[in-house]
């Protein structure tokens, strides 16, 4: 089976909602800052859409070199691209 054939729909990723807050919290300059449950579910999903954009490339790189294990240097080679696609 090649990468573009996967159904995407099939792929799952989830975080916790606990963590994402914890990690934002980490970079508010004001203490008082207050973050709302609607702002974390979207927070929650780009890290879901960038988590799995960055695997369908990593294992797309892994098949181009004819590979059926993606390793840690396929996501390094599609890194900057996936970055500059997000900014």
């Amino acid at each position: 089976m090649d990468v573009e054939d996967y159904d995407i729909s099939k792929l799952t990723s989830k975080f916790k909602i606990e963590a994402i807050r914890e990690v934002l919290k980490l970079h508010f300059v004001d203490s008082k800052t207050r973050i709302t449950e609607d702002v974390l579910q979207l927070v929650a999903e780009v890290i879901r859409i960038i988590t799995t954009e960055a695997t369908l490339r990593a294992s797309r790189q892994a098949s181009i070199e004819g590979l059926v294990e993606v390793q840690i240097l396929h996501v390094e080679k599609i890194l900057p691209q996936l970055m500059l696609d997000f900014i």
